[in-house]
């Protein structure tokens, strides 16, 4: 019988009847035969047009087998495109095959960490070489995993099928279904359960694949971990803590339980999973916060989002939110890469449960379309652009709209379009482009390959002959060398510019004081200052004098020394980071205490008594004795004798002129300026004997380092020949595979 159509008015159920040429009675008699059961008579048949056009008091059973018994098929057909892409899938069995027959003993640690070994080769080729992806996404109750089963003919669950849905939260974990023939080679079980770090783009990689698997098995993983249930796993009292003893399960800690498996990994025989790897997450608004990070978690795996919302409060806030998150994971497909394929192409927004009139429906998906591209803080930047890169700037809003689609499975006028569309899509523009693309990524990742392997060759080659073992620590010893060489040098005359002003000031000092001590009136003012009588004054007179020299002195001395002080600890800490820098170490350089355990380690006791010579000047170099000398005491106290004194006078002016005329008949100034010399000279020599030291450190360091590498390089000749030999033995590997897949594009 064929089948009517009706324009752009959703039929209602006597119009469908009508148009199929059947009587009340016969149509009666159809429903019944198909339904198995005598239901409806040609009463029954009118009473329920006159109520109810629109079927909506049917059972969706009903619903199907009234709608089959006026020729129109009951089922949406799974999608069956042949196999596009036999080029890509081709390519990536050859590549795979080679590789995994190489030995694992021709890769070292070096190529491990390179990601030139078999497992980073693979993994590299899988993901260059991989199916393109779609995800349906959406709220718990669009009908997600309703259409995933009906684009793949999966059965009702109750008739065999591997996927359940429900107009309930069914699915707690991220489903990928991928087709049985490209289930990876070491694994034999139909499904898969993987932890949260699993990475999808690294299916192929052996190693990633098993550290991430939790738990192998079959159809029975899913409904006892993948859905949502009422019991706990084991429940069932099979003995087993998950419910059978179906598959393996790795012994590891709670976190790696199959209860806490993020990805569930189907492998079944379905015509549409040659063209793609369908993704099923959970429902984002299912209320269970860990389901709804999941859902979001498939945002930037997909090459194609097909987004369900519900035909009543189609594009809700939540609805909406999500929508325009998926929007912008999308890849912008430039018109090079996907030539024939026009703006949005890889987007369907689609209206679920639409049971409702034409008119309804187009209003709906109007207002969703006008939404969506007027959503300027989220969504739409990115589809001017997309717009924009398709050449289809002017006419966007209209091929947005194209892009909105209602689906009801039951009315074939509502699940066809959808279906047809995706059908033109998944046969023509995406394998073109992936199997371009395939092939490509395949060319650079063999190339970087071999350019890898032959490099490494010539490396070794290198270090063959000597010179790059001996030349990379001595040359890095060399150049820290000179380094310190420049930094003595430069510290040296800073030194000295600081002994300079150190000089200058103290010999100011020491002249200003010497001139007061000549100066009966300021002595005597001094003496008078001091001492409330003239027998303290004349008893005390020798140490005032004394800490009156030590006192001008100090002050005029401190900010040298201070200067100095600084000089060092940047010169302690420039020479650490010359070695850090060449280690290629980083440490808080203002942290003192760390700096002088860094210069001991690195140049023993030698940059420690540089470090420790601020101590030194500031201790000792203002004690009375030290900083005078024995001259300048000798000075100060010895040409005051008492008993002079005392002999004498009796007045305060007589006891000013007596000393005056002592620091005459003696050598004052000079020995004044004898202490000024006695202080800063130790500074010079202090400072080049330890600088002297750390460079003797140094050389002697740098001998240490050619000795070791001359010593080393006998031993190493045999480690590095054979490297030598099998980076050489993979890059004839990689160049025979290149060469096989050349012979096969021909």
């Amino acid at each position: 019988m064929s089948q009517a159509s009706f324009g752009d008015e959703l039929p209602d159920l006597p119009t469908v009847r009508i148009a199929a040429g059947l009587s009340q009675a016969a149509l009666a008699d159809g429903v019944n035969d198909i339904l198995g059961a005598v239901w409806l008579c040609a009463d029954q048949v009118s009473t329920i047009e006159q109520m109810d056009h629109k079927g909506e008091e049917l059972t969706r059973r009903q619903h199907r087998a009234w709608y089959q018994a006026c020729g129109y098929g009951d089922d949406m057909p799974p999608l069956d495109l042949g196999n596009p892409y036999a080029p890509l899938l081709h390519r990536r069995e050859t590549v795979i095959k080679h590789i995994l027959n190489w030995p694992d003993s021709a890769f070292g640690d070096e190529d491990t960490q390179a990601g030139f070994d078999k497992a980073g080769l693979l993994a590299n080729v899988a993901t260059g070489l991989r199916l393109p992806r779609l995800l349906v996404s959406g709220g718990f109750d669009a009908g997600k995993t309703f259409l995933c089963k009906k684009l793949i003919g999966d059965p009702p669950h109750d008739q065999g099928g591997l996927l359940r849905s429900n107009y309930a939260p069914e699915t707690k974990m991220i489903t990928v279904i991928i087709h049985i023939d490209h289930r990876p080679p070491w694994l034999t079980q139909p499904v898969a359960l993987m932890s949260a770090a699993f990475d999808l783009d690294r299916l192929y990689d052996q190693r990633h694949f098993k550290a991430e698997l939790l738990l192998a098995g079959d159809r029975s993983l899913i409904d006892r971990y993948a859905v949502h249930q009422k019991q706990k796993p084991g429940d069932a009292g099979s003995g087993n803590p998950h419910g059978s003893d179906t598959g393996y399960e790795p012994t590891d800690t709670a976190v790696r339980a199959p209860e806490n498996a993020v990805y569930c990994l189907v492998f079944m025989a379905a015509p549409l999973l040659r063209s793609l790897i369908l993704l099923d997450p959970p429902g984002f608004d299912s209320g269970m916060v860990l389901d709804q990070e999941r859902a979001r978690k498939m945002a930037g795996l997909a090459d194609i989002v097909i987004f369900l919302s519900q035909f009543v409060g189609f594009l809700n806030a939540r609805d909406f939110g999500l929508l325009a998150e998926q929007v912008r994971a999308l890849q912008l497909y430039s018109r090079q890469a996907y030539p024939g394929m026009g703006a949005f192409r890889n987007l369907y927004v689609v209206a679920t449960h639409a049971r409702q009139r034409q008119h309804d429906i187009d209003h709906v998906l109007s207002e969703g379309a006008r939404r969506l591209w007027g959503d300027s803080e989220r969504s739409s930047k990115l589809l001017q652009r997309r717009a924009t890169d398709a050449g289809e700037a002017q006419r966007a809003p209209g091929r947005l709209l194209e892009r909105f689609f209602a689906f009801y499975p039951d009315y074939p006028f509502t699940r066809e379009p959808l279906r047809e569309d995706l059908a033109d899509l998944l046969s023509v523009p995406f394998p073109q482009a992936f199997n371009r693309r395939a092939k490509t990524a395949t060319v650079q990742t063999l190339e970087a390959a071999r350019l890898y392997y032959a490099r490494r060759v010539t490396r070794l080659e290198e270090m063959l002959s000597g010179r790059r073992l001996v030349g990379d620590e001595v040359r890095l010893a060399e150049t820290a060398q000179a380094q310190v060489d420049i930094l003595v040098a430069r510290y040296s005359k800073r030194l000295e510019e600081i002994l300079t002003q150190a000089r200058r000031a103290g010999l100011d000092a020491a002249n200003q004081v010497a001139d007061e001590l000549y100066d009966p009136v300021r002595v005597e003012q001094m003496l008078r200052g001091s001492f409330d009588s003239f027998n303290k004054a004349t008893q005390n007179c020798g140490v005032l004098i004394k800490e009156t020299i030590q006192g001008r002195l100090e002050a005029a001395l401190k900010d040298p020394i201070l200067l100095y002080r600084a000089m060092v600890r940047e010169f302690a800490r420039e020479v650490v980071t010359i070695d850090l820098s060449l280690t290629g170490t980083t440490v808080n350089l203002n942290d003192e205490a760390l700096v002088t355990g860094l210069a001991e380690k690195l140049f023993g006791g030698a940059m420690a008594g540089l470090l420790a010579l601020d101590v030194a000047i500031i201790g000792t170099s203002f004690s009375a004795l030290a900083f005078l000398g024995p001259i300048g005491v000798a000075v100060a106290i010895a040409v005051i004798p008492l008993v002079a004194i005392n002999h004498f006078a009796t007045r305060w002016q007589e006891l000013a002129g007596a000393v005056v005329a002592k620091f005459r008949a003696g050598t004052l100034r000079a020995s004044l300026h004898d202490a000024v010399e006695a202080t800063c000279v130790p500074m010079r020599e202090q400072f080049t004997t330890l600088t002297s030291k750390v460079r003797a450190d140094r050389l002697a360091d740098l001998a240490r380092k050619q000795r070791r590498s001359r010593q080393t390089i006998s031993d190493a000749m045999a480690c590095f020949r054979r490297e030598r030999d099998l980076a050489e033995e993979n890059r004839l590997r990689v160049e025979a595979l290149q060469r096989s897949l050349k012979d096969g594009d021909r």
